[in-house]
């Protein structure tokens, strides 16, 4: 089946759209293409361009326009893969691209699983003071190797300890006035949301 061309008419700048061009094509079609993708596709004005190439243009501008998105939520925040590929696949992007995008950017080191899951268990651990079973619960919508997250969590609760958690929170919900902590059925419940076991709790209130 042959190839079917348009020619390029005219190149004119993107207003309210920095280093963004419209090509305009003879056909009527227009396009949208930032600096670099007429750059590296050395596209002139009076080109021929089939529907191939079309379709390349196509996609690798649909492509920057995901990076871009994907730049602009790590400039808050370390996330993981799984979450970005939530957010952007919500956003209407096809699975497949996402894919490409999120792959390309994890080789450059600008989405790290690993990194993003030792600073969000460090702070879950040493900031907001839960146990195992809550912080494993936080992490199931990010889809974590499981080994890893296992390693990564060892590593912090041997360093912040449970029953050292546990006092402070005990120490932290009730001051100085300590009741017969054992006996306090609401405290109990409150440890247990928290996400530690009941041999962690029954070990650091015998502490008390």
């Amino acid at each position: 089946m042959q190839s079917l061309t348009s020619k390029l008419v005219s190149i004119i700048p993107q207003k309210g759209k920095r280093n963004y061009y419209k090509l305009i094509f003879n056909s009527g079609d227009i396009f949208s293409v930032s600096k670099d993708v007429l750059v590296s596709n050395n596209i002139q004005t009076g080109q021929d361009l089939s529907s191939e190439n079309l379709l390349k243009i196509q996609r690798e501008v649909l492509l920057i326009e995901i990076k871009n998105k994907v730049l602009n939520l790590l400039k808050y925040r370390d996330r993981s893969k799984k979450e970005l590929e939530t957010q952007l696949y919500h956003k209407g992007y096809k699975k497949s691209d996402i894919k490409h995008v999120i792959n390309e950017l994890e080789i450059k080191g600008l989405i790290n699983d690993e990194k993003f899951a030792r600073q969000l268990a460090l702070h879950l651990i040493n900031v907001k003071m839960l146990g195992r079973i809550a912080v494993v619960n936080k992490f199931r919508k990010h889809a974590i190797d499981f080994n890893l997250l296992n390693q990564i969590l060892d590593e912090l609760y041997s360093k912040f300890k449970p029953n050292m958690l546990i006092k402070k929170l005990v120490e932290k919900k009730f001051k100085s006035n300590l009741p017969d902590i054992r006996r306090n059925k609401k405290l109990l419940n409150f440890l247990k949301n928290k996400g530690f076991g009941w041999a962690e709790i029954s070990d650091a209130l015998n502490d008390f």
